[in-house]
């Protein structure tokens, strides 16, 4: 059967596509009918629940999927394809996802056009709740968090076959020309504005932190030494879905627009930074870190010391803070999305001035 047109607007995604969806994938079903309604908190792109009813016997066929889709605001959508993120997500679940440990929902169907980045994902309905980054969370679901995360970042570290995939092959000469050029980076393309954006909100420490990081930020963002891996790219709670009991609860991660090659305690530090309150981190980082180093020795990954591990943490503890600064001025402006920078802005902030992450990046590697 040939592939189903391509179609990522849900009111044109009806009964008849999802049947013809269906039965390309081995689903002998007819669809009679789909709802749908929004789901997620996402700017850079949207996702739908769609519950599907079935004429006589569904068989195996899903009952409900979540569609991951282009976001309908123009300036999104377009940062989601000159920046290559719809790709990137697709490639994960096309050509990684199956490499990796990381618990993520299934993903069933998926289609992409490279020309514009249209695109259509249908994922398992897992039927969890998304993560909170205002909120926080508790010690145990950051430990599953840190185990979770180990299944991405072991099955691949140190493996130097990661940039042959076109997806990062393309993304590395991109940057190599980028540096060759005079083109500042984003970060300090869009610091200016972002202060005059929040200048209200900016505590004075975090915003004098910024000012002081834009000097070592070329420092800051130069390839990293050490054993690369997959990571997430943006590990927080927002792209996590959290189910199973309280005391030990399960978390699948979703939003792979960022997966990219580097160092793994990016994640690490993007997860804790802003996925716990500010005591709560103090308290319990240390232990975070040291949970996710036993969790790669699982993996085989037994030459990575804590203490390299630390290291590479403390560097990447500024990673929030810039995707505060990028990803506001990038996407669409929303109150939640005010809200959710800030708080990234000031927990990571805070993070790199608990940490001396600045005066590690001032002495270099």
């Amino acid at each position: 059967m040939s592939k189903p047109d391509l179609r990522f607007v849900p009111e044109q995604m009806d009964a008849g596509w999802f049947t013809d969806v269906l039965r390309h994938i081995g689903h002998d079903v007819t669809v009679e009918a789909v709802t749908s309604h929004p789901i997620g908190t996402g700017q850079s792109a949207h996702s739908e629940r769609f519950t599907l009813s079935y004429r006589g016997e569904a068989g195996r066929a899903p009952s409900t999927l979540v569609g991951k889709l282009p976001a309908p605001d123009p300036t999104s959508r377009a940062t989601g394809h000159t920046h290559g993120s719809y790709a990137r997500e697709i490639a994960f679940y096309q050509d990684l996802e199956p490499t990796v440990s990381i618990p993520t929902p299934d993903c069933f169907y998926l289609d992409f056009n490279p020309e514009n980045s249209d695109f259509v994902l249908l994922l398992e309905d897992l039927a969890a709740l998304q993560g909170d980054q205002m909120a926080g969370c508790d010690i145990a679901t950051a430990k599953a968090a840190m185990t979770s995360v180990a299944g991405l970042h072991g099955p691949r570290f140190g493996d130097e076959t990661l940039l042959d995939y076109p997806i990062f092959a393309a993304a590395r000469a991109a940057s190599q020309v980028a540096a060759g050029s005079d083109q500042p980076p984003m970060f300090t393309m869009f610091w200016n504005e972002f202060v005059k954006r929040y200048e209200d909100r900016l505590s004075p420490a975090i915003r004098d932190l910024g000012e002081a990081f834009l000097e070592h930020y070329p420092a800051y963002a130069s390839e990293y030494p050490g054993p690369k891996t997959l990571i997430h790219g943006d590990y927080r709670l927002d792209n996590l879905l959290i189910g199973g009991p309280l005391e030990t609860p399960s978390v699948h991660a979703v939003d792979w627009q960022t997966v990219n090659v580097g160092c793994a305690a990016h994640d690490v530090a993007c997860f804790i930074g802003a996925g716990l309150q500010l005591e709560d981190r103090r308290r319990s980082e240390e232990g975070l870190v040291r949970h996710w180093l036993d969790a790669l020795g699982e993996f085989g990954v037994t030459d990575y010391s804590f203490e390299q591990a630390w290291d590479d943490y403390r560097w990447s503890s500024f990673a929030g803070y810039v995707m505060a600064v990028i990803a506001s001025i990038l996407v669409v402006r929303t109150d939640r999305g005010d809200d959710m920078f800030m708080v990234m802005a000031h927990r990571h902030g805070q993070q790199a001035i608990d940490l001396g992450a600045l005066e590690l990046i001032k002495n270099g590697r």
